[in-house]
């Protein structure tokens, strides 16, 4: 089949039916993405529930996301990530929307608090002693860890914020 019999079947397709306009989003994700990284950025906005591309924004900037939410009304809550604009955005053109983190910035946050505190209190971890014992059914040596039994002393975080020590932890 040549190329200009292929064209002249798509043109006698039929024209397809126009979609309806789907509903207002009430649950809108925002963030940004790089067209040119480093040089370029704008904004996506997502309806979390039918998990759609609703919108992309030219820009990052708060005006420019707060006067989205004005031509779409009924949205009850803004998912984002922790970028300023974000935040001046939803609320100014959403002002009644809940604000919520999203998924992975949650995960993220907790994973940089959790390596802050072990930072903090590396000096009061623990390495469990190895020891290799015979076992008596098969005489292989098998490969044991032992807790010590001495008691830690206190430790104290680092930061004034917290008030929290753990007296004595080895001895329970």
């Amino acid at each position: 089949m040549s190329r200009s019999t292929v064209l002249l079947l798509v043109d006698a397709l039929p024209e397809p039916e126009p979609e309806p306009e789907p509903p207002a989003p009430r649950v809108v994700g925002v963030d940004e993405y790089a067209t040119r990284k480093g040089r370029h950025y704008g904004t996506v906005l997502v309806d979390v529930e039918n998990r759609r591309p609703v919108d992309l924004l030219p820009d990052r900037e708060a005006a420019g996301l707060a006067a989205w939410p004005v031509k779409q009304p009924g949205i009850e809550v803004v998912c984002r990530d922790r970028a300023p604009f974000c935040a001046e955005g939803a609320t100014a053109g959403a002002p009644q929307a809940v604000q919520v983190a999203d998924r992975w910035h949650l995960w993220h946050n907790l994973r940089e608090a959790a390596e802050r505190s072990v930072s903090q209190h590396r000096r009061c971890l623990r390495v469990p002693a190895f020891s290799s014992a015979v076992s008596p059914g098969t005489g292989r040596a098998a490969a044991t860890t032992s807790l010590e039994t001495t008691s830690m002393t206190t430790c104290r975080p680092r930061s004034a914020l917290g008030s929290v020590s753990l007296d004595s932890v080895g001895s329970r």
